[in-house]
Parts: C-alpha cells; structure tokens; sequence
C-alpha cells in the first residue's frame, strides 16, 4: 500500500484548520465570557469547526432528568454543533467520534469544562480515539487548587499544550478552509489507495463440507463464491488494494455469551461453539491463502465493526471505499455493511462474492442490500480499481 501517514509535529501544522476541530467542554464560569469566546471566533474565523458539549447524565427509569448550567450553549452559533455528553468524557455514549471522522479531522482542541474530570477524561480519549489531542488550559475551572496543578502536570507530561492568545493568534491569520462535501461513488472508479476488499468468515467451519455449518446446512452455495473472492483477492494484490479478513471466534466454554446471545446462536437448532478459538474450523479455508500484508481482524458478533479494531485500521490506513464479500448474506455480510455504513464507510456489495448456507433467504438478502448500498459485481470492481486516471 503506498505510504499515507503523515507525522505532524509543528504547532501551526498541528493545529492547521483543514484537519482541526475545537470542542468546547460545557461549565460555567469567567472564561465563557472571556477566553473561550475569543477561541471561537477565531476558530470561525478560519473554518475550524466548533462543536459544543451539553452534559445530559444517564439516569434510572421514574427518576428525573438532571440537567446543569452550561454558559458554553450561549456561545452557539449559525453552523456550530451540540453534541450531549453522559460522562465525563465527551466521546462517551455520543455520535462525536463518527462526525469528527464525516470531516477528515485529525487533530482536537478541548477547552473549558473542568481540569481533573471533563477536560482530562476527554483529552485522554481524544488520544485513544487516535486524534492529536490539544488542550487549553487558561479556559478549564477546577475542583481545588491541589488536584488541578495535578492534572495539570499530568496533561502536560503527553498532550499537547497551548494557551489562548497564541492558538487565538495562530487561527486569526490562518487562511479559511473550504470543506466540500464528497462526491457520491461512481461505478467505474475506485481509487485504490482509498479501498479495501473485506471478506467475512469464509472459515473452514462455515465453508468446508466437513465443518460445523455444514453438519445442519448445506454449504454448497458458498463453496462457489470462493473462486470469485480469490480473483477479487489476487487482483487487489496486483493493484495495492489493502485485504482485511474478518474473522469469527467462540471463545472455549462460552465465555463471550450470555444468555441472550446463546438463544440467538443456537435459534436454529446449531451449535454455540461454532469457530471455537483454536480449532481447525476457525482457520480460513486453503483456497485463501492469507498474504502478509493482508489484515485478520477477529469478531464475536454479525457486526465486524462491534467491539473491534477495525475502524482503527481503515482509519490508519486512509480507507473511505470498502468492497464486501463473504459468508453468510444476510447475517455477519449485511450486520458488517450496516456498521461499515454507520461508521462513515461507503460500501460496495459484490452480488457475486456472497452467499449463505441459510435456504430461501439470498434473494431477499440481496434485494435488501441492493437497496440499501446498490450491488456490484466482481468484474466491475477489478475493472474500477486498476489505475484511476489521474
């Protein structure tokens, strides 16, 4: 895959507004009238997008909602975003995340809220969410003067620091960026650097004769999509298209599974432990050889996106465009579109390169996907990825 990481180290470069959010933490306080509105005009000034926490904590059922001051909403303005907050994160149990990824931004200004809690959970996940996590620190309250300076040196010993005047300063003479919206995929034209060919559990208990799947099932319409996925795989080799296999486990003794989860595996009168971690049947079947290049990325669930590494990957890597392929159709194919889909992925579904060992459910499946995502087919993807004229 050619090379699409770029090390950023200079503040300018950094904080520069094409790839920069500031997000304003909720509280109360002189800095709402001050420093922060000073931030936020120059932040509008150059395109930087502002985005503006409300906390709405969780609360149990019969109980009223808690609600608290925030002086950060009187700052809102035209083309300004709120986003709620239910811990003392703002990444926590909101849409944050995937709107900073919509927008390409890379980079996250966090002022105002409160030293020890909002202001420092938040940078540190801006971090573990792989942003370049920034902070203001003249803009934060704090619960007491001892455990802010704690804080404090803490923030500043792994993320980056600024105070307002200069990041005031840096934005007020920076040029406005223009964000365009992205253009609607077009059949004929993949970009390669920015595709990935996904296969889904094409595993030896789901595919071969022998395997668990097939002691209940026949597997004989998913053995004849394997000599298309090959082709897809071998041709996405040829032109630098990164392959990631997502592969399904059960852990030994059912360690992932609830109740719940027991009843939905075994609904049809299968087994549990199908993929048991280990075993023969978890491996990918001989007919796909992994390269070493090529990314495994293993599940518990239908959606390949659930509890794992994957959007990390794509993200990494600069992926927008993912190709589908695999077992089952209308299962862990569909489950894993659907989180493509709702994590800010285009998807392309090969009509060719899915089936499912479940009788009287590919049709449907496909109408549903075509629907949903418009299908293609093998060809047209190999066809669409060589060489995009520049």
């Amino acid at each position: 895959m050619p090379e699409k990481r770029t090390i950023r180290r200079e503040t300018a470069d950094v904080l520069s507004p094409e790839h920069t959010a500031l997000v304003v933490l909720d509280g109360t306080g002189e800095a709402y009238r001050t420093r922060i509105p000073q931030l936020v005009r120059a932040a509008r000034s150059c395109g930087v997008p502002v985005i503006f926490t409300e906390y709405r904590p969780l609360h149990r059922f019969g109980e009223a909602a808690v609600s608290a001051t925030n002086d950060a909403l009187l700052l809102m303005g035209e083309g300004d975003v709120r986003i709620p907050r239910v811990s003392s994160s703002c990444f926590f149990g909101n849409c944050l995340h995937a709107l900073l990824q919509e927008n390409r931004i890379e980079s996250v200004v966090l002022c105002g809220g409160t030293t020890e809690t909002s202001l420092y959970t938040s940078v540190c996940e801006a971090q573990y969410h792989d942003y370049y996590a920034c902070f203001v620190p003249d803009t934060a309250a704090s619960e007491g003067e001892e455990t802010g300076a704690c804080a404090l040196t803490l923030l500043q010993k792994r993320y980056r620091m600024i105070d307002t005047p200069t990041l005031a300063a840096l934005w007020s003479c920076a040029p406005r960026v223009c964000r365009i919206a992205a253009a609607p995929v077009r059949k004929g034209h993949l970009d390669p650097e920015h595709t990935a060919l996904v296969v889904v559990d094409m595993q030896k208990d789901f595919c071969d004769p022998d395997g668990e799947y097939a002691k209940t099932r026949d597997v004989s319409a998913v053995q004849k999509i394997i000599p298309v996925i090959r082709a897809l795989v071998d041709d996405a080799h040829r032109n630098g298209v990164l392959v990631l296999y997502f592969s399904q486990f059960t852990p030994h003794n059912d360690r992932a599974d609830n109740g719940a989860s027991l009843a939905f595996k075994t609904r049809d009168g299968k087994k549990a432990s199908y993929a048991l971690e280990g075993s023969v049947g978890q491996e990918y079947i001989d007919a796909l050889p992994l390269a070493y290049a090529d990314v495994v990325v293993p599940k518990l669930r239908s959606n390949g996106f659930h509890d794992t590494w994957m959007e990390k990957i794509l993200h990494a890597n600069a992926i927008t465009h993912l190709v589908v392929t695999g077992t089952q159709t209308e299962g862990c194919v569909l489950g894993t579109m659907m989180g493509a889909e709702q994590n800010g992925f285009t998807v392309i579904p090969v009509a060719d390169g899915m089936e499912t060992s479940v009788a009287n459910v590919q049709q449907p499946a496909l109408r549903l996907i075509d629907h949903r995502f418009k299908l293609w087919n093998a060809q047209d993807v190999m066809a669409a990825w060589q060489r995009v004229e520049q």
